[in-house]
């Protein structure tokens, strides 16, 4: 008699005898999870391929074939998936050994790139507001692979690694490092992108704006200089000035600013680098300067010739700027630009040929020998500069700081008369001027600074006139409208000015008549009200009435100011420039 064991063991042996299959025991189970998972896979990639798909075709404006939409896949980002319209250019990109990787990740993805990039996206946001930063770029780089036609991704990037994430640095070089990955990351969005206009100006603006004029800009434009040996406003043009070329192609600026303004950062990346230049040669020239008066004459020779090629690099920049500036106002109107924008770039023509002028005629002019002279002049310029801002907090109401200002200011224009007493033994009229600015300096206060200010306003809008009837007797009509234009313009600052001091003058003779008030060391209010009242009487009656025809019948009814300030011998050219 056989066990139960020995029986079950039969029975098996019988049955694998006759040839008949054990089934496996989780068959039934794997066959309804595989039909879940391919109603599921089904459920999302299907309606995915049929409309975003085809709506990204139509975009496209072309059929791929079915191996390139295969490499490809479907681009499944934010913009596409909520219907909005994206710009996206026939062309193919420009793809490296490199991007193999990235490809074959984004292929194995399939259908569910979506929600993944939806994940990167909100992690990369999570951690730069935490501050996390070793893992942004690679996020980055993940979320470019999957969403590399849309150009607003790599411009909503760049702007973070420029600006909002190197700013969350101390360091000027961590920072210019995180600004250097902006741009190699716009790079690659160049590359991928090799028509898309949005992306090559918001490389242009990095360097223009952020590496040229920041407030760390001057660390900047040295590094860019150090690593691609060339300005950073000559490698924004070249950006901003592709961009405006690949939108009269394919229009693929995008949103945002009109294609005027847009296209007109290239001339302002030209503006900004022949400023560049210009403050580089005043600066070797000053620099000449100072190593003359320390009696370094090989260096001070040196500095002079290097100042002499720079300024002559700045003059050719200026011209160009120039062209640049014509060029785009021509064009514009001629599409129905509004009048006001017309102006803007008209006015920023006149500013680049006056600089282009004014550089040229110092040039010719300029010597080693004279050179001290317009050194003077250009000290005296900033002297007077610091006097005039001081005011801006005084009509503001702002006393204690406008005191402050002017306190300030008197160190400048002691360097002014040092430097003028250094030079004035030469000619005649330095050692005049530099007598008058020694009174100048005597008789100035806090409290008649406003008159000083409105008597010069007063002085060159008589002078303006001036040169515009001399300018009509000898014939040089333009001219004598142009040098018209300049002193009503003149006229109604001085008016303005005037006005100020009259209002501020009647202020402080109120207070004279509290009980508090002390005769001793008092100034001159009334007589001073008294004077202001009369030049804006005097103004107000003369300005509305003067033309261009009866200039000669009413200049001689201008006033002549009180007081003069005094006005330097020689003019250093364009010294109110900055970056």
């Amino acid at each position: 008699m056989n066990t139960p064991d020995q029986t079950m063991a039969l029975s098996g042996g019988a049955r694998r005898a006759s040839g008949q299959a054990q089934p496996p025991r989780n068959l039934l189970r794997n066959v309804l999870y595989a039909a879940i998972l391919a109603a599921l896979l089904a459920g999302v990639v299907h309606p995915l391929r049929r409309y975003v798909e085809h709506r990204r075709q139509l975009l496209l404006g072309r059929l791929e074939n079915p191996s390139r939409r295969l490499s490809e896949a479907s681009q499944f980002g934010f913009v596409t998936a909520a219907g909005a319209s994206v710009r996206i250019v026939p062309g193919r990109p420009a793809l490296e050994l490199g991007d193999l990787p990235v490809r074959a990740l984004t292929l194995i993805l399939g259908g569910f790139r979506g929600p993944y990039v939806v994940w990167l996206w909100m992690a990369a946001e999570e951690e730069k507001h935490e501050k996390i930063h070793f893992d942004l770029i690679d996020r980055y780089t993940k979320i470019a692979a999957i969403q590399g036609d849309y150009p607003q991704m790599w411009t909503f990037h760049m702007w973070n690694l420029a600006w909002n994430i190197s700013a969350q640095w101390h360091s000027l070089e961590h920072k210019y490092q995180w600004i250097r990955r902006a741009i190699d990351f716009g790079t690659a969005g160049y590359r991928r992108n090799p028509h898309n206009a949005e992306i090559m100006a918001a490389l242009g603006r990095i360097y223009c704006d952020k590496l040229g004029r920041s407030q760390e800009a001057p660390y900047y434009r040295r590094r860019v200089r150090e690593d691609e040996g060339r300005s950073t406003f000559l490698i924004a043009y070249e950006w901003y000035d592709r961009a405006r070329k690949a939108n009269d192609l394919y229009d693929t600026l995008g949103g945002g600013l009109s294609d005027p303004v847009v296209y007109s950062q290239a001339c302002h990346s030209v503006s900004y680098y022949a400023t560049e230049l210009t403050l580089q040669a005043y600066g070797a020239l000053e620099a000449s300067v100072a190593d003359r008066r320390e009696g370094h004459d090989a260096a001070s020779h040196r500095r002079f010739r290097e100042g002499f090629e720079t300024l002559d690099e700045s003059i050719g920049a200026w011209k160009w700027a120039r062209r640049e500036w014509q060029d785009h106002a021509l064009r514009w109107e001629n599409k129905g630009l509004s009048v006001l924008l017309s102006d803007v770039y008209k006015r920023f023509y006149a500013e680049a040929e006056a600089a282009a002028d004014g550089l040229q005629a110092f040039r010719s002019r300029l010597t080693y020998d004279n050179l001290p002279r317009y050194h003077a002049a250009a000290l005296t310029w900033d002297a007077f500069k610091a006097l005039e801002d001081s005011l801006e907090p005084r009509e503001q109401g702002r006393d204690r700081a406008a005191r402050n200002a002017f306190t300030k200011a008197q160190k400048p224009l002691a360097e002014a008369i040092d430097a003028w007493d250094w030079v004035g033994r030469m000619r005649p009229e330095d050692a005049a001027f530099l007598a008058g600015l020694r009174r100048f300096q005597s008789d100035l206060t806090y409290e008649n600074l406003p008159r000083y200010k409105a008597a010069k306003l007063t002085q060159e809008a008589r002078n303006a006139f001036q040169r515009s009837l001399d300018a009509r007797k000898e014939g040089r009509e333009p001219e004598a409208r142009d040098a018209f234009n300049q002193g009503l313009h003149r006229l109604s600052e001085a008016l303005h000015a005037w006005r100020r001091a009259e209002l501020e003058w009647a202020e402080a003779v109120s207070r004279l008549q509290e009980p508090m008030q002390t005769e001793a060391a008092r100034p001159p209010y009334p007589q001073w009200l008294d004077e202001a009242k009369r030049f804006v009487g005097n103004l107000r009656e003369v300005g509305p009435r003067l033309t261009y025809e009866n200039l000669p019948d009413l200049f001689p009814q201008i006033a002549h100011p009180p007081v003069e300030w005094p006005e330097p011998p020689v003019t250093w050219p364009a010294r109110d420039l900055w970056l």
